[in-house]
């Protein structure tokens, strides 16, 4: 998953950023549009809820780089209840997360 933006010129309803989240499995994309960064913790909650109650498989990894956005606390109580390892790639090395890029 990756998270890009701001973009220079927001969208009408003052989206600036865009989440995308990609299952590795089946190359499924999830696209998601913020207004600010603090919003991906709440946005990845829901997203990853409505996954598993719509597909009846279980998230058992996720990989994202070392933003903050990705790591703070209530996104990693989270992921420790619902027994998601996160996975982080290095500084400056996309190469790690080919999905995203």
């Amino acid at each position: 998953m990756d998270l890009f933006g701001p973009v220079e010129i927001p969208s009408n309803l003052g989206y600036k950023y865009c989440l995308r989240v990609m299952d590795g499995y089946s190359h499924f994309v999830w696209t998601l549009f913020l207004k600010s960064k603090s919003e991906v913790s709440f946005l990845l909650q829901k997203l990853f809820t409505q996954i598993e109650n719509q597909s009846h498989a279980k998230i058992t990894n996720i990989i994202s780089n070392n933003g903050s956005e990705f790591k703070n606390k209530k996104l990693n109580n989270f992921l420790q209840a619902k027994g998601i390892t996160h996975l982080t790639t290095a500084p400056y090395t996309p190469q790690q997360n080919p999905f995203a890029e």
